[in-house]
């Protein structure tokens, strides 16, 4: 999650050339600090860009681990001297044990400085920020009722809803707004809405069977793409949430089929944006 904050910050674009994300690292590094000091090199190991410094090169494995912390340190130091800086990170219950290791590190090497980091995550995550001074959990409960009934109307073309429909979706959502999103895509797809003066459920609700989980609903989404589709979905993941365009382009082969099933894609939410870079949804 850091390595994509630092990509963000240095304005590196995936798969461009190593010669140029390592003039974009020096450019910034010069203009925070004339002496370039120790953070060249551990920088340029971060983007896997062979470092030139041979002192660097011949350090031990846990040595440049902590070259790499304090380099990421410093530079998130020296930037919060210019301007405080907000840092947010998401979905930080998929963080691995080396990055969580660094999080802790910067959150303990950096609590007097002008920054505030916003983590996202999952209750199940067990991290060992709680008892800091700190640290302050904000914790987000279950969309009640109203709102969901509010989130029903929005995703619908606020449409007006019929009351059946409405509660269908509210209990089987339980407060999840990503499953309510996904569970009403799913009933339309499979033809269990219709409009008539309002949105009405086109069958009995116990009638109806809808997937447990976020996991399968999506899942079931994806199966009922078509196998072009899928399988460029599928490509676009393994590249990674964010993918480059021309990445994608180069292993799906033919060039002129991309751009007509992306945009397909991205009208089925799939994708996000779609220029230089794109971004997966799931």
């Amino acid at each position: 999650p850091l390595l994509q904050a630092l990509r963000c910050y240095f304005d590196i674009v995936p798969g461009e050339a190593a010669a140029i994300t390592r003039t974009k690292i020096e450019e910034k590094v010069r203009y925070l600090d004339k002496s370039e000091s120790k953070l060249l090199p551990a920088l340029q190991d971060i983007f896997t860009i062979e470092a030139t410094d041979e002192e660097y090169l011949h350090l031990e494995p846990l040595q440049k681990k902590a070259r790499i912390f304090e380099a990421v340190k410093d530079l998130i130091l020296m930037e919060s001297r210019i301007k405080p800086l907000l840092i947010i990170i998401e979905d930080c219950h998929w963080t691995d044990k080396p990055s969580e290791a660094l999080l802790t590190y910067l959150l303990d090497s950096l609590s007097s400085a002008r920054v505030m980091f916003v983590l996202v995550y999952r209750p199940e995550w067990n991290h060992p920020f709680s008892n800091r001074s700190n640290y302050t959990q904000i914790r987000l409960n279950e969309l009640p009722p109203n709102m969901s009934a509010e989130l029903i109307t929005f995703i619908l073309d606020d449409g007006e809803t019929d009351n059946v429909l409405q509660q269908f979706a509210i209990d089987k959502a339980g407060g999840n707004p990503l499953y309510l999103e996904e569970l009403l895509h799913n009933l339309q797809e499979n033809g269990y809405i219709r409009k008539d003066k309002k949105y009405l459920l086109a069958a009995n609700p116990s009638e109806i069977k809808v997937p447990s989980s976020l996991q399968t609903i999506i899942a079931a989404r994806i199966d009922r793409l078509e196998p072009d589709a899928k399988h460029i979905l599928q490509i676009a993941a393994v590249i990674g949430r964010d993918f480059n365009y021309r990445i994608l382009e180069n292993l799906i082969g033919n060039k002129q089929e991309l751009k007509p099933y992306l945009l397909n894609l991205q009208r089925n939410e799939f994708v996000y944006e779609i220029g230089p870079t794109a971004e997966t949804h799931y």
